[in-house]
Formats: structure tokens, C-alpha cells, sequence
């Protein structure tokens, strides 16, 4: 069974494996804005964010379906980049090949910004750095993958950040590189969107993202 700790009440799902999610503040504070974006198994959380929104995904939107606009649960860049991502698992593709097209599109369309993604089933996370850290830590039977270190012990392995494609369960961590990530990363990191643990024995847990599968 899946557990998942977040802002919102407890939700519940059908993997064989405990889940947990810390959100970061969004730029919205109604909360259906806040992540985790929920569909049937599957969850998702965006750290970033998109230059000239919305403007600059205007053509993007246009590719869905009526269907997927009007299931928007909130007016922000994080929701539309998740109806993308839906979009693409709708229509059967594998999580990391969701978020791997999802880049290609947003690059094919020269939509920049901060693209950090975690997806999850349940059974597998994908993920995506391109312009924040991203962490994991592999433990016997267990894995986690988070935006920041989330104790000081040992095992953390940071995943390079220009550009990385995720893919993690209990047994395995893959990590390849995705051309397109790195050509739309545009802007710096910023405090509020990806807190930095300045002393590594006193992590900051607020606003950290983190996925754990055991």
C-alpha cells in the first residue's frame, strides 16, 4: 500500500511500496495549486518555473485536448506542465518517457525556465533535473529521491543538475543525460523555490520535495 504525507488529507493508492511528499510553497495559495497533482495511481510535483507564462505555452496548451484544459486544477505553470505530462501517460507511455517528451515538446517550442519533475506510481519514480539540485539515496529495500538531503547520514548522491533524466526503484537508480533538459534551463536558483542546506547537520526540511519507495 501507498502512503502519502503531504499538506493535504492522506490519500491512498495501490503500490506495493510507502510513499511520502513534501511540497514546496507554490506561487499560488489556493490549493489546488499546491503539489502533489493527483490522477488515479499516478502523482507529480514541479520545482521551477516558466518564463513568459503563460504566453510562452500558449502553443503547448493548444496541443491538448479540450478535455485536459478544462481538468486544470489551477491557473499556474506546475498544473499545465502536469496536463502535459497526463497527457502523454493517458496515452500509454512509460513515467520517464511522459517527462522525456514533455522536455522535448517544451524545447521544441523554446519554452524555458526551471524543470525539476517528480512523478511517481507508486513502484517507480522518474524524475528530471534542469535548473535545481536533485538528491537520492539508495538504502537496502528502499529508495529516495528528494530535492535536498533530508537528514545528514550518509549515502546522499547528488544528481547533476543540467540536464538529468531519473529513473528509481528499491534495486536500481538510473541517471542519463536528456539533451533537451539542458537547453531549456534559463534563470538561477532562488531561495523560496529550492531552499539550500547551508550546514549539511542542519538540514532545512521545509519546502524540501522527496519521494521514498520501500
Amino acid at each position: 500500500m501507498v502512503s502519502v504525507s503531504t499538506i493535504l488529507p492522506p490519500l491512498t493508492s495501490v503500490a506495493d511500496a510507502p510513499l511520502r511528499m513534501w511540497p514546496l510553497p507554490t506561487r499560488s495559495s489556493a490549493p489546488a495549486a499546491a503539489a502533489p497533482f493527483k490522477h488515479g495511481r499516478w502523482l507529480f510535483s514541479h520545482n521551477g518555473a516558466v518564463n513568459g507564462w503563460p504566453e510562452s505555452t500558449a502553443a503547448l496548451a493548444a496541443t491538448l485536448p479540450a478535455i485536459a484544459l478544462l481538468e486544470l486544477e489551477a491557473r499556474v505553470d506546475s498544473a499545465l506542465l502536469w496536463a502535459l505530462v497526463l497527457h502523454r501517460l493517458r496515452q500509454g507511455r512509460a513515467l520517464a518517457e511522459a517527462l522525456a517528451d514533455t522536455a522535448e515538446a517544451l524545447c521544441a517550442e523554446g519554452v524555458t525556465g526551471r524543470f525539476n519533475f517528480l512523478l511517481t506510481d507508486g513502484q517507480l519514480i522518474a524524475a528530471t533535473t534542469a535548473g535545481h539540485t536533485l538528491w537520492y539515496r539508495q538504502e537496502p529495500g528502499g529508495v529516495t529521491v528528494a530535492s535536498e538531503p533530508g537528514d545528514d547520514e550518509a549515502g546522499w548522491i547528488e544528481i547533476p543538475r543540467d540536464g538529468s533524466l531519473v529513473t528509481a526503484t528499491p534495486e536500481q537508480v538510473s541517471v542519463t543525460r536528456l539533451p533537451a533538459l539542458n537547453s531549456i534551463i534559463a534563470g538561477v536558483t532562488t531561495a523560496h523555490e529550492a531552499p539550500v542546506i547551508s550546514d549539511a547537520r542542519n538540514p532545512r526540511m521545509e519546502g524540501s520535495r522527496s519521494l521514498d519507495l520501500t
